[in-house]
């Protein structure tokens, strides 16, 4: 009588226990997934004043992923001999630019606007300051990653 009991309960907690955990599960992989990028746009921007160079950390929506490189004209011609690189600071991973980070997002997460993220050798963005990040799970929301224009980063749900 007693282990039927035990089992009952058991079976009334797993009823409403498990429904809960299945919503649950694509708003902690889009937590993660946004997380992740946070701390690569931080990344870059640690890398760019550590090293004294540009960073930029560009995202690929057709397959949810994003790469962080150096852009420092690595690899490139000097085209009109002007002793300037053309391919510096271009926003494009160019030659032997070497490239420091490379993610996928969970796969029920995408990326839905922004393309580039750079840091100049100071630490401040250059271009776009916004990636947004939507779930393509029914309950999994939005976030957005948002640069201010002195160089501070924060998630937002809007």
């Amino acid at each position: 009588m007693e282990l039927m009991i035990t089992m009952a309960i058991i079976g009334i907690i797993a009823v409403t226990a498990i429904p809960n955990m299945i919503g649950w599960v694509p708003r902690y992989r889009m937590s993660t997934g946004a997380r992740d990028v946070h701390d690569a746009v931080q990344l870059a921007k640690i890398r760019a004043v550590k090293e004294n160079v540009s960073t930029v950390l560009t995202f690929n929506a057709g397959n949810g992923s994003y790469a962080l490189f150096v852009d420092n004209g690595a690899g490139t011609a000097d085209a009109d001999l002007d002793g300037i690189p053309d391919g510096l600071n271009d926003g494009v991973q160019n030659g032997a630019e070497a490239t420091l980070l490379q993610r996928r997002l969970p796969t029920d997460v995408q990326i839905t606007a922004g393309p580039t993220i750079a840091f100049n050798s100071r630490g401040f963005p250059t271009g776009q300051l916004t990636v947004s990040l939507a779930s393509t799970a029914a309950n999994g929301g939005q976030r957005t990653i948002n640069v201010t224009p002195a160089g501070g980063i924060n998630i937002t749900n809007p």
